[in-house]
């Protein structure tokens, strides 16, 4: 895969609210994975549209952050 294409960002998950996003974004970084949030704005606006807030992280990333992920599914945060 060419370095571009590492370095681009996609989505990991999508959680349904912007402090939970914040402990898994944490968590990520914590393990050393570059992560964001997406979409923090409209998550409260349920009424309108689905919300949620996406988490982001390089493609390069993405196999350990789906393992960070699970592990923290696991755990019930």
């Amino acid at each position: 895969m060419p370095s571009e294409d590492a370095d681009h960002a996609v989505v990991l998950t999508r959680v349904s609210s912007e402090p939970l996003a914040a402990l898994l974004v944490g968590q990520l970084r914590s393990e050393g994975i570059r992560a964001e949030m997406s979409g923090v704005l409209t998550s409260a606006f349920r009424a309108e549209a689905p919300g949620g807030v996406q988490i982001l992280v390089l493609a390069k990333d993405l196999g350990r952050a789906r393992e960070v992920l699970a592990d923290w599914n696991e755990a019930g945060s």
